[in-house]
């Protein structure tokens, strides 16, 4: 066998080892209840993997059927692997669910939480991954005018921060500004939707939740 016969089937087996890695450690063990016109199919439901990476989410069921959600243009919106549109209507703590147009929904239930939320909370935060108002002040500069002032969200809230099971993050603005953050805090992309200034308070927002939780 050729010397670069070998050295090509090395560099495969080092890359299917490599990715096979990454997706391991991009996924979470979950609990999902699959429900379709309001009945639960039981099949489907019950233990499945959860897995989100630069708004990008897989949810691989108890049946083997995998579900494959891209990013729309608004903000909590997908499409699976079939052109369907999907909605993201609840999501906080280690819960998150779906819904289809076809009466389909998705409740995805985290077996264990991505980060322990209660070490260095701040007066403001709450669990559902963002802040409210009450107690964010001059510590949250960011959130102080509830975004009347800096361009973002326009019912004047404060942006709501999603973290993934990778440790990579959204920070979600409510005129569908989604800015997304790699597991080291830097920003990766934005939707069209985004000023310059919601690209500020992001940041600023998204270093003020690392610094909370430990992970600068």
């Amino acid at each position: 066998m050729k010397t670069s016969t070998v050295l090509s089937a090395i560099a495969v087996a080092l890359s299917i080892t490599v990715c096979t890695q990454t997706a391991q450690a991009d996924t979470r063990d979950a609990m999902c209840e699959v429900r379709k016109d309001g009945d639960k199919q039981q099949g489907k439901s019950g233990h499945c993997t959860f897995g989100q990476r630069q708004g990008y989410i897989d949810i691989d069921l108890k049946n083997g059927d995998t579900v494959a959600l891209s990013p729309g243009n608004k903000a909590n919106h997908f499409r699976d692997q079939r052109g369907n549109k999907v909605v993201r209507t609840q999501s906080g703590g280690n819960f998150q669910s779906f819904k289809w147009e076809n009466g389909k929904h998705i409740n995805v239930t985290l077996n264990a939480p991505t980060y322990n939320h209660n070490k260095h909370q701040q007066p403001g935060y709450n669990q559902q991954g963002g802040y409210n108002q009450d107690g964010v002040g001059s510590e949250h500069p960011w959130a102080a005018d509830g975004g009347a002032s800096g361009g973002g969200s326009y019912d004047g809230a404060p942006p709501q921060i999603i973290m993934g099971t990778n440790g990579e993050g959204e920070v979600i603005f409510n005129n569908n500004c989604v800015v997304y953050y790699d597991k080291r805090g830097r920003r990766t992309s934005s939707l069209p939707a985004c000023s310059s200034k919601q690209l500020n308070r992001a940041a600023d927002a998204m270093a003020a939740y690392r610094r909370e939780q430990g992970m600068n």
